[in-house]
């Protein structure tokens, strides 16, 4: 969040990374992320930057090898790839 006076801005993200699936898409949430203030107070914050990541399509499969192969793998990929091996971050899941 900023402290600035600013107009929050605001963003839609479908955290999935088979977005082509058209089975699976429709169960995946969307996200809205706002910069600034404009609800209510957190009960828990952190100073580290955030993953968003939704794991939706994953359990409706029930198959191990979707579980891995269009979801843990590309997080552990995105997180190394974003992420200095000292960084630490959160996980945001849905």
């Amino acid at each position: 969040m900023s402290s600035s006076a600013q107009p929050p801005a605001v963003e839609n993200i479908q955290p999935y990374p088979r977005k082509f699936d058209g089975f699976i898409m429709p169960n995946i949430k969307n996200f809205t992320l706002t910069s600034g203030p404009g609800g209510p107070p957190c009960e828990v914050q952190h100073d580290v930057p955030a993953l968003v990541f939704s794991a939706g399509g994953l359990i409706r499969r029930r198959n191990f090898y979707h579980i891995f192969d269009d979801g843990l793998i590309p997080l552990f990929i995105t997180v190394n790839t974003i992420f200095r091996p000292d960084q630490e971050f959160v996980i945001v899941a849905s």
